[in-house]
Order: C-alpha cells, then sequence, then structure tokens
C-alpha cells in the first residue's frame, strides 16, 4: 500500500505472502499486513499493488480487471482465465478496509460524525441505525456488498445537528455481510452488519 502525500508516494505497509491453491477457490482469504498496518482517512489516495511471483512458465500470473470495484483477477499469462490450479475460475484479489479486521483501520471524524452500530445484528427483516451530527448536514447511506456493490441507497435528506434514526428494510437483501457507509456533508462513517434469513 502506497498513500499520496500531496507531493509524494509514501510506502506504507505490504501483506505477508500467500501460497493459492485449489482448496481456495470460491473462498474468501484474509491476508494480514506484516507491520503496523494501515490507517486511512476520509480523502486519502492509494495505490495498491498486487504481485505474484514462483511457478513454472505456465504457471505465471498476470492481473486482469475482475469487473468489480477494488478487484483484481488473476489470470494466465496468454489472456485466458481458465485453468488456474485446475478451476475454471481463477482466484480475485479484493481490498477489504473493514474496520473490524486486525489491522486496518477507516477513521471517521468523531468531532462531526457518530455512526453508531446497526440494531439488531444481525439483521433479519429490519435494522435502526443511529447517527449523530455535530452541524447540519445532505446524509445519505449506502449499503455494499462484499464485492462493492451498493445494494441500498437511503436519502435522508438535509438533517439537523442532533441524534437521528434511520430504519432499514432487510428483507429483501440477500443473506451476508454488509458494508454500511454514512455520508453526511463532508463526513464519512462506515461500519459493518449482517443480514441473516
Amino acid at each position: 500500500i502506497w498513500k499520496f502525500d500531496g507531493t509524494n508516494w509514501e510506502f506504507i505497509d505490504e501483506t505477508f505472502s500467500r501460497t493459492l491453491t485449489p482448496n481456495d477457490n470460491g473462498t474468501i482469504v484474509n491476508v494480514d499486513f506484516s507491520n503496523n498496518g494501515v490507517e486511512l482517512l476520509p480523502g486519502d489516495q492509494i495505490i495498491a499493488f498486487a504481485g505474484h511471483f514462483g511457478g513454472g512458465i505456465t504457471e505465471r500470473v498476470s492481473f486482469r480487471r475482475g469487473g468489480k470495484p477494488g478487484v483484481v483477477r488473476l489470470g494466465l499469462v496468454d489472456g485466458s482465465v481458465n485453468g488456474f490450479a485446475g478451476n475454471n475460475e481463477p482466484p480475485l484479489v479484493r481490498l477489504n478496509f473493514d474496520r473490524a479486521s486486525n489491522n486496518v483501520s477507516v477513521q471517521e471524524n468523531e468531532l462531526s460524525l457518530s455512526l453508531a452500530q446497526n440494531m439488531p445484528n444481525p439483521a433479519k427483516e429490519n435494522t435502526v441505525v443511529g447517527y449523530t451530527l455535530v452541524n447540519n448536514a445532505d446524509v445519505t447511506l449506502k449499503i455494499t456488498d462484499i464485492n462493492g456493490k451498493v445494494v441500498a441507497t437511503i436519502n435522508e435528506g438535509n438533517k439537523a445537528s442532533g441524534n437521528h434514526v434511520i430504519n432499514i428494510d432487510t428483507k429483501n437483501i440477500a443473506e451476508g455481510v454488509y458494508q454500511y457507509t454514512l455520508t453526511a456533508g463532508a463526513n464519512i462513517a462506515t461500519k459493518s452488519m449482517v443480514i441473516v434469513k
């Protein structure tokens, strides 16, 4: 991970290496950062590099767009996506800046915006998200799946300073782990929630 300081790109940290096997196909594998982790602030500009090494001449891997935000598809150097580890689909590499993970944090401006954990969590048919504003702001809540696809958007309009609650109907959202991101003016806060059926 490299972060732009306004003038130069500064190296921040790198993950441990991970050996991919056929058993990894169709699974999510977390690879932690090796040192102090990555701390990101809203508006930070970053570049993430993914590298591959090892294997024979026919097993070298190139990087292709995965068709989803934040995703890199590992494909064979001939451009195909077949044959990787004997499977029809190659692995995907996705950045996961989850605040609940071990050593990655995305800080929010707590002086202007405070976002509460949804209740209940896990949610079955509905859930409630509370938040507090210090100043009046236009508020939007977006829910995204693990691939970064937006599955719901709730536009709250302009809200006054103080405590507020958003009721979310989850009956039509598939079971899984999601991120919900509250944008209030220039302030952004994100948390995770689980939906069960």
